[in-house]
């Protein structure tokens, strides 16, 4: 009686277990999500600053730089996740091309709009939570990232750069 009752654990339990793995290869990885993230939260902070009232000129330009530099970064990281080459060699690339911008905008005076100040944060912290994947405290963690990237993962990869890509001439026109 006892092994039949084991054995019918077993066999849930085996079933949750596969269950989950046909759902998490489903999902996007945990970097791609991320890096959606940053898009999306880049996308959203445009309308936020086009319409602030009282943005000064000058910061309305620095901000709009930072999130340049922002979505090129997204459209590297996607490449070098989508592309060829090690774990090792992928994460040294993208904290690179994050290097510039992982600390924020640092260019949001006093004064300014606490709306677009918000959104300019909210862009910053999903640049660092993405970025944290390959970094601790910035320095390379002490455990390699290992980065794998399927075939799903690839197509979204490819949404993602073209949503930056798109996203770089908006804030091309906010300069105008």
């Amino acid at each position: 009686m006892k092994t039949a009752l084991g054995l019918a654990h077993i066999i849930v339990i085996a079933g949750m277990v596969f269950a989950l793995l046909i759902l998490s290869a489903c999902q996007p990885s945990t970097l791609v999500s991320a890096l959606e993230g940053v898009i999306a939260a880049a996308e959203i902070a445009v309308p936020v600053i086009g319409s602030a009232v009282g943005l000064p000129p000058q910061t309305q330009a620095a901000i709009v730089a930072y999130l340049q530099l922002v979505d090129a970064a997204a459209v590297k990281a996607s490449t070098i996740l989508a592309g060829t080459g090690t774990s090792a060699e992928k994460s040294t690339r993208i904290i690179a091309a994050f290097a510039n911008i992982t600390e924020g905008c640092n260019c949001i005076p006093a004064g300014t709009p606490q709306t677009v100040v918000n959104m300019v944060n909210v862009v910053a912290q999903a640049v660092g939570k993405f970025i944290g994947n390959f970094q601790h405290q910035g320095i390379l963690p002490t455990k390699p990232v290992v980065v794998k990237v399927g075939g799903q993962d690839r197509a979204a990869l490819a949404k993602i750069r073209h949503r930056a890509e798109v996203h770089m001439l908006k804030l091309q026109e906010l300069k105008k």
